[in-house]
């Protein structure tokens, strides 16, 4: 299989790129070719790198030429992490199946926070809508900045739009798969129907109807 991890960068000190950098390895071990798409410029630096033989900065190259690459490249999936720039996953999800690892409480949450901090912490249980503004400044949700409440509630709002893009039951196929390499902890998959046998050949994994 032919896998296009994308993330915002290629090296940081994050925990997305320590599990990228670990997860690449497995998975050419097992005879998958990687390749990578990352938002940022490539002068970026940081203690941990994902390595992989083909990579590409939509910083550097413009978003055009960047995805021209990865189509020579002829990717099967792609398998989106950490992405500021949605216009990125947005032409991803368009041109290959690409499922979603989200990291965050992003498109669930106006400020990713998805808590109250005043008058005391409290975890927020509400569906983020347009509603949620109403309660961003008085109880302290994000910063105390009317401008970038409306700036994260944009985005919020592209990030929900995207989510009918995403992959659906290639994600459990692909997820099974990476289950099987990274190993050292049980995973449950939950499929149904159909999904279950199009998942159980690629899938060492638990299934639950």
């Amino acid at each position: 299989m032919r896998i296009l991890i994308a993330n915002e960068g290629r090296q940081g000190a994050g925990g997305v790129e320590t599990y990228l950098s670990s997860l690449v390895p497995h998975l050419e071990s097992r005879g998958h070719a990687v390749a990578l798409l990352y938002a940022n410029p490539s002068s970026e630096t940081g203690p941990t790198r994902v390595v992989t033989n083909e990579a590409w900065s939509v910083s550097d190259l413009g978003l055009d030429e960047a995805i021209a690459a990865v189509r020579g490249w002829h990717p099967d999936v792609c398998f989106s992490h950490n992405m500021g720039r949605l216009d990125v996953d947005g032409r991803l999800a368009t041109s290959w199946p690409t499922f979603k690892m989200m990291h965050g409480y992003f498109g669930t949450c106006v400020s990713g926070h998805k808590a109250f901090a005043f008058p005391s912490p409290e975890p927020c249980t509400r569906v983020c809508g347009i509603g949620c503004l109403a309660y961003y400044l008085p109880r302290h949700c994000g910063q105390l900045r009317a401008g970038l409440m409306m700036e994260q509630y944009a985005w919020a709002r592209r990030q929900q739009d995207l989510f009918g893009e995403y992959a659906d039951d290639l994600r459990l196929l692909v997820l099974g798969e990476i289950a099987n390499v990274v190993g050292g902890f049980d995973v449950r998959l939950v499929a149904s129907g159909d999904h279950i046998a199009k998942v159980q050949p690629q899938c060492a994994t638990s299934l639950i109807k």
